[in-house]
């Protein structure tokens, strides 16, 4: 007696044929594709740095960090762990990590640009960013002003560093010293080789930074006539008046050593 098969029947069974062999195709590619993964040809074989900051950010430091935090090779491996990883490093400020075929990794490093040292011991970059690295790596080191105040006001603190540097410059001097209180009250510190730390009190609260500027341009204008009037450098200016400024008399003797100081650097 023959069997034969309905047409409903037969397109079942090609159906699930059909599926069969799709799974079974799709289990091979991916059998296939690890065990391509796998092969010691798609394992990274070399990490290309690119930066010009050897002394701060060395090859060899990068290089232990992508091998601590790399798994897996060109297909597989997961590079937001091995950029993350990079980014914990001293100096690090942003890391770009790609593959390229069949087995490099490029890793792309930003370095911070060290601005000032904070008062916890912190570099300030000139982004106003606080990061942890050693102050004797920085390209200005023993040369970077200090910074005081609170955390939420560093980008203040950076902002206006530059900002009343320029105006400084216009008497030859430079800030060694910047702070903003907790009210809000901004002082400094200034020097160059010829006069010693001079403080300069703004004492104001809340002060914005236009107005802040504006009484530093005042400052800057009057200055060689209050040095020449005083016969040597004040030893602090208040600029917590309306119309005016007060000048404390120099300080002789620290004027004195301060001169003797510098003359026995350059000596050296």
């Amino acid at each position: 007696m023959a069997w034969f098969a309905s047409k409903s029947q037969k397109q079942r069974f090609f159906w699930w044929f059909g599926i069969f062999l799709i799974v079974g195709l799709s289990a091979l590619g991916s059998m296939a594709a690890r065990h391509i993964a796998q092969l010691e040809y798609f394992q990274f074989q070399r990490i290309v740095l690119r930066h010009s900051h050897e002394t701060k950010i060395p090859l060899s430091r990068v290089k232990r960090s992508v091998q601590k935090s790399l798994h897996g090779g060109y297909f597989t491996a997961d590079l937001t762990q091995v950029k993350a990883a990079i980014e914990e490093l001293p100096w690090v400020a942003q890391a770009t990590v790609r593959r390229v075929y069949p087995n490099r990794l490029v890793v792309d490093v930003k370095p911070y640009q060290a601005l000032a040292l904070y008062e916890d011991g912190r570099l300030v970059s000139d982004q106003g960013v606080l990061f942890q690295a050693n102050p004797e790596e920085a390209d200005n080191a023993g040369r970077l002003p200090n910074f005081y105040g609170p955390i939420a006001q560093v980008k203040s603190l950076a902002l206006m560093y530059e900002r009343l540097g320029k105006v400084f410059a216009k008497i030859d001097v430079k800030i060694t010293d910047l702070q903003i209180s907790d009210r809000g009250t901004w002082s400094l510190v200034f020097s160059n080789a010829q006069i010693p730390p001079t403080k300069v009190e703004y004492g104001r609260e809340r002060i914005g930074f236009d107005s802040l500027l504006a009484q530093t341009e005042k400052l800057v204008q009057v200055y060689p006539q209050v040095y020449d009037l005083m016969k040597g450098p004040p030893a602090s200016i208040d600029m917590r008046y309306n119309k005016a400024l007060a000048a404390a008399k120099p300080d002789r003797q620290l004027w004195k050593a301060w001169l003797a100081r510098q003359k026995q650097d350059l000596a050296e």
